[in-house]
């Protein structure tokens, strides 16, 4: 898959429809540049930059999308088109006509994040959590496929009373429950723009979508190396909520494991603490995060910045094999980023999974 790569901006609605813009009937944007970036610790996964030479569309940018594509063309002149995401986008100033509009891009999670909930919100015990996980998402005015394709889906019920104070995100209130049954967090369909989810999966035990390996087919620039750091490794994960009209919560976790050459014993007591933040509804919910986070950092604590051709499946928390001069080990892609024309190569950060 060496062909040529460009990125393929279009004006949609919210359910993805094109809409015309400039006498172009297929929405099609005018991007003069602009990047995409995503973090798996970021509430919206995904967020970017566009500057296109376009009129506003009627009643301004926020009430429509921006389906992205990354289109390959190959040598023989065929091609394909694959969807990278939609975004949401927004601007502050008004371009004058023939003048560049700056976008900025918001993943269709900024509506759970933005929608808040004004009444306390009670579960009792023994509800079936991803149907109220689906149901709180399409709350927020979005379409959801939470939980609609999982045999058990009505099996995971709450053990517990649960409870939400008014001006709760519906974006925590979704991942608390999420969290609760055991699934990752939520994140946008990149076809449809639809919130979903799936259940946690060990690395080890997920599929690979690519190796990174030398020879002709190789994707990936020759740059690369591994960066390990184990005197930075934390071995205590501070986790915060923002707060903003609710008091912010706070989960410690620490790893004492003394046969983990990063653990608080290993280090004679020595403490090196992380903090981040995350969206949760209740103070257990952001506990079980910071669990989770402290177990990552100690498990995965080499990373490769690798740059490489845009490819298919190669995205956010996706599973890699990295087979390059003496290192075969399976990893993690933690973040990334896009350029928007295409041309560059994508910049990726994977992390190496110790099993």
């Amino acid at each position: 898959m060496s062909g040529r790569r460009h990125i393929s901006a279009t004006l949609t609605d919210a359910n993805g429809r094109w809409i015309p813009i400039d006498g172009d009937q297929l929405g099609r944007l005018r991007v003069l540049s602009g990047s995409f970036d995503g973090s798996r610790s970021a509430a919206l996964r995904w967020s970017g930059k566009l500057s296109v030479l376009n009129s506003e569309p009627p009643g301004g940018w926020g009430r429509y999308m921006i389906r992205i594509r990354v289109v390959i063309t190959e040598e023989d002149g065929t091609w394909a088109s694959h969807d990278h995401g939609l975004y949401i986008p927004s601007t502050d100033v008004a371009a004058r006509p023939g003048q560049p509009v700056n976008l900025e891009l918001y993943s269709p999670l900024l509506r759970l994040q933005d929608y808040a909930t004004p009444n306390i919100v009670s579960l009792a015990k023994g509800v079936p959590i991803l149907p109220a996980a689906w149901l709180y998402a399409t709350e927020a005015g979005v379409m959801s496929t939470i939980g609609l394709d999982a045999p058990d889906r009505m099996a995971l019920t709450l053990r517990e009373n649960k409870m939400w104070p008014p001006g709760t995100a519906h974006l925590a209130l979704v991942n608390d429950l999420l969290a609760t049954a055991g699934w990752m967090a939520a994140e946008a369909d990149p076809s449809t723009g639809w919130i979903s989810a799936q259940p946690w999966v060990p690395p080890s035990r997920r599929p690979v979508v690519h190796t990174f390996e030398a020879g002709e087919a190789a994707i990936h620039d020759a740059g690369w190396q591994v960066e390990q750091d184990l005197f930075d490794v934390p071995n205590r994960m501070i986790c915060m909520t923002s707060g903003g009209a609710q008091e912010a919560l706070v989960a410690v976790a620490d790893n004492t494991d003394p046969a983990s050459p990063t653990s608080i014993p290993s280090r004679g007591g020595r403490v090196k603490a992380a903090t981040e933040q995350h969206e949760a509804a209740s103070q257990a919910a952001l506990q079980a995060i910071a669990n989770r986070r402290i177990n990552e950092a100690s498990q995965a604590v080499r990373t490769i910045p690798l740059k490489h051709l845009w490819t298919p499946g190669v995205t956010l928390g996706a599973v890699v094999r990295v087979n390059l001069e003496g290192i075969n080990e399976l990893a993690v892609v933690e973040k990334q980023r896009i350029d928007a024309d295409g041309t560059e190569l994508v910049e990726s950060t994977v992390r190496v999974v110790v099993s």
